[in-house]
């Protein structure tokens, strides 16, 4: 039954190993069955996600605040009486879209790089 142990021999950078703990864990009465992995059914506000993905319901919900953000900043240009004082807003909307998109880039590529690392760890643990 330690068939668990012969995959990881070798001790991860910065990990000790702790033996009192594995027998804690071992003789625990909980069974392996118990555990939410072994289960089919994954928790996925616990999983690491690319930030890109969010749902269908949230986007819509988000689309509809901000159409009425927009809504309301017409109301209060036209009380003005000049849609002159848009031109630099709109400038800035999009400088801030941008930056978002930029920062959104980034974010998924940084997932992707730990996506691959933790790929690559994982072959090597098994050769």
């Amino acid at each position: 039954s330690d068939d668990r142990d012969s995959k990881r021999d070798s001790l991860e950078e910065g990990e000790l190993r702790d033996h009192r703990m594995e027998i804690t864990i071992r003789n625990s009465p909980y069974r392996r069955e118990d555990s939410m992995e072994d289960r089919g059914e994954e928790d996925d506000s616990l999983a690491i996600k690319p930030p890109q993905q969010m749902s269908r319901k949230e986007k819509a919900h988000h689309r509809k605040d901000e159409k009425r953000k927009e809504k309301r900043r017409h109301r209060s240009h036209s009380a003005e009486g000049g849609k002159h004082a848009r031109v630099k807003e709109k400038e800035r909307e999009h400088e801030r879209r941008k930056r978002h998109r930029e920062e959104q880039d980034k974010a998924r590529r940084e997932w992707e790089r730990q996506k691959r690392r933790e790929l690559a760890r994982e072959h090597s643990r098994r050769e």
